[in-house]
């Protein structure tokens, strides 16, 4: 399960490609994910890339036939780096990782007349920049997905437990910032041997040994070639030239997906207290750091993850044996076409040897298009609320009460009122005018906050940061409010002195007050957690949102939470209703694609949509002109993306009529079974599907289906979205229809 971290101002570096033309979740409210980046040092030479002329590039060459040994392989990269360095030694020491498990290519140090050379051999599917545009996104989640479903309520012992007991098998490769070992959720108590098909290492260094690995953290490697090359090394000051989380983002997402259940676990002050587990338990862990910090006045509040490093990962995965990739990592920017995208590459070929890819999609909403990791091949991740609070009232001078959210331990001695102030009414001279409200770093004056209550508001800046900035400079406490376009939904912070933080709606109460009063006070009450709070799941804004920038015939997100491996979803919060936004509007596929995670449902599905390496090959030659495998050329006429076999239907600028054809493969248990469809139409949009049933003798029988979408009367321009969904009276198979009409 990933935590979005959150992220300073400071810009990522962007960085020009070589292209024949080619992307947790933050707040204790938010629930993420399931199962689930050079100063180079060789033995002989040391490497660093100029700005601006020699840089990272990543040589993709398709998929490896199989046949040759991984020496064989490497030799073959050597090769083709000789052609263009002119010297064996030069070739060597360029090369900083030769891509052998899965996918066929290399990364090495290149300037931009080599790699374009490169880029123009038959043999090179794409040459690109590896990228420092990627960034990592991120105790009652799983107990919610199992109340949510009817299966268990709140306080019951045995929720999930097919969850709980199973999974030992599982291998999850967790690629983030590193693990920490010595964490309680590790602990390889009452786990049985390691799996006999794992092949990977644990990899040794700074404050980590080979002995930190154990049954439960069963391998960990590090990446950071790229990353020293661009930041002409690594500051072991603050961080860890091993597998050791730097931060803490990496254990949180590891734990999340296969944290071991911990017992009286709770945050500072005591907030959420309970038993914290995992999605899979007994599932195993094999760390993969790549993420690093960027270095500055706080390296440790803002990553980066490099291609090169990313790709390496991945790689390695696959061949140590994983079964499912944990990804909290996404991009910045446009994004990339699938044969110049790392992760996209990675997860192709992972895809291909039954390795499932999870990643998350941004949280840069709720803006519209979005979401990043838009390939179909992986599962891309939003991000939700659960059914707990941590409510903080407030009470204003005028007796107006307002609840504010917050899980900061302290609390204001007394009981009594505080005079409160605005924050841009407290400035210091030279304050930029854009930015006087904002409480940034040596903004505020001590003799107008000391001993008050700060209003603070949302936007430039790190949320804690604010707060301490009020009590440095001599404030009493601080009340965060949201920008109009956060809406209702809350942050929720634990702050280095008292405070709370409130919605929207709440902030502008809390300044007309302040207006209209010559001597304006409140009172921060005691904070407390609650549960079973409705409506929920909610959308969270801070969550990507779709269309499918790079695709629109694919929809995205998949689901509005991790799942890797489970997979089934619903469009309905747990009253039943429809599932809404942070602001209170309905939600639709754009902000959640399939619905939110069913983990019991997932585990009998009855029907799945199933899609093979060459499909995709396919869709990305009608996607983007990409062929992706050399070996597999693009045909004249591939069939259009929106005929790829994928559970959701989207269809880009219908103008009349379209055929889409789907065909599903029933895994149910009973082997028999008959299906009915059930249709419900999108505005303007006729939607037919034949035939009506689909009649199984037998486990793993597959049947096609045709679905008629006419465009009659829907508004040009407009997503419309509607359904169709397969049921035998047992399973609900049900299928978003999203159209934009042309």
């Amino acid at each position: 399960m990933a935590v979005y971290k959150q992220m300073p101002s400071r810009p990522i570096p962007q960085h020009s490609r070589i292209r024949p033309q080619r992307k947790m979740t933050g707040g204790a409210l938010t629930l993420q994910s399931l199962l689930l980046f050079f100063l180079v040092l060789c033995s002989c030479s040391t490497i660093s890339a100029s700005a601006k002329q020699d840089q990272v590039y990543i040589v993709y060459l398709g998929e490896h036939d199989g046949a040759k040994a991984t020496d064989a392989v490497l030799e073959d990269h050597h090769s083709l780096l000789l052609s263009v360095k002119g010297s064996e030694e030069a070739a060597r020491a360029s090369l900083l990782y030769s891509y052998k498990h899965t996918l066929n290519g290399f990364a090495a140090i290149l300037s931009e007349e080599e790699a374009r050379e490169l880029s123009g051999r038959s043999e090179v599917v794409s040459t690109f920049r590896s990228e420092a545009r990627w960034a990592p996104h991120t105790t009652r989640s799983w107990e919610f997905l199992g109340f949510e479903e009817g299966r268990r309520g709140p306080g019951d012992s045995d929720w999930l437990p097919s969850l709980d007991k199973s999974g030992s098998d599982v291998i999850v490769g967790v690629l983030d910032s590193g693990i920490w070992p010595e964490s309680r959720s590790f602990s390889d108590e009452g786990l049985g041997p390691v799996p006999a098909r794992w092949k990977g290492v644990c990899q040794g260094g700074d404050s980590f040994s080979p002995s930190s690995c154990n049954r439960k953290i069963i391998g960990a490697r590090y990446y950071l070639k790229e990353y020293e090359a661009y930041y002409h090394g690594l500051n072991t000051t603050y961080a860890y030239r091993s597998p050791r989380d730097h931060d803490g983002h990496g254990t949180h997402t590891a734990s999340t997906v296969a944290g071991r259940v911990v017992r009286g676990a709770s945050a500072l002050g005591g907030f959420a207290a309970g038993a914290a587990s995992g999605g899979a338990p007994l599932a195993r862990v094999a760390a993969y750091k790549v993420c690093w910090p960027i270095p500055g006045p706080n390296p440790n509040m803002e990553n980066t993850c490099f291609e090169a490093d990313m790709l390496a990962a991945m790689d390695d995965a696959v061949g140590d044996g994983v079964d499912v990739m944990s990804v909290s990592i996404g991009s910045v920017g446009a994004p990339l076409r699938f044969a110049d995208d790392g992760i996209a590459v990675g997860a192709l070929h992972a895809a291909r040897r039954g390795v499932v890819v999870v990643c998350s999609g941004g949280n840069s909403g709720p803006k519209p298009a979005t979401v990043s990791n838009l390939a179909p091949w992986l599962l891309t991740v939003a991000a939700s609320s659960i059914d707990r609070a941590f409510d903080s009232p407030v009470k204003l001078g005028n007796g107006v009460a307002i609840m504010g959210q917050t899980v900061t331990p302290y609390q204001l001695p007394g009981n009594k009122p505080y005079p409160l102030i605005y924050a841009a009414d407290a400035v210091v001279p030279g304050t930029p005018a854009n930015v006087t409200n904002q409480c940034l770093p040596n903004s505020l004056s001590t003799e107008k906050v000391r001993g008050k209550i700060v209003v603070c508001l949302r936007g430039s800046g790190v949320r804690v940061e604010k707060g301490l900035e009020v009590k440095c400079a001599g404030g009493a406490a601080i009340l965060l409010g949201n920008p109009p376009a956060s809406g209702s939904e809350v942050p929720v912070d634990a702050h280095v002195l008292p405070g709370t933080a409130v919605s929207a709606d709440d902030a502008i109460t809390i300044l007309k007050y302040i207006n209209s009063s010559s001597t304006p006070t409140a009172i921060l009450d005691r904070s407390r957690t609650v549960v079973d709070v409705r409506p929920s799941p909610v959308m969270a804004q801070f969550s990507s949102r779709g269309p499918n920038v790079l695709e629109p015939n694919i929809l995205k997100d998949d689901h509005l939470n991790h799942c890797s491996g489970r997979i089934a979803a619903t469009v309905s919060n747990a009253e039943g209703g429809p599932i809404k936004n942070g602001d209170g509007s309905v939600a639709g596929p754009m902000d959640y694609g399939a619905g939110h995670i069913r983990p019991r449902h997932a585990l009998d599905p009855g029907l799945v949509y199933d899609a093979s390496y060459q499909d995709y090959l396919l869709f990305a030659c009608a996607s983007a002109g990409a062929q992706l495998d050399p070996a597999l050329p693009c045909p004249a006429s591939p069939p259009p993306p929106y005929q790829l076999n994928y559970p959701s239907v989207a269809v880009h600028g219908l103008n009349g009529t379209v055929t889409v054809h789907r065909t599903v493969t029933n895994v149910g248990g009973a082997g028999e079974a008959r299906y009915t469809v059930a249709v419900i139409e999108p505005a303007g949009v006729s939607v037919k599907v034949s035939p009506k049933n689909l009649k199984f003798a037998r486990a793993g029988e597959k049947k096609t289906f045709k679905i008629k979408i006419q465009a009659k009367g829907a508004s040009s321009g407009n997503f419309s979205a509607g359904s169709y969904a397969w049921s035998d009276g047992v399973h609900v198979v049900r299928s978003a229809v999203v159209v934009l009409a042309a």
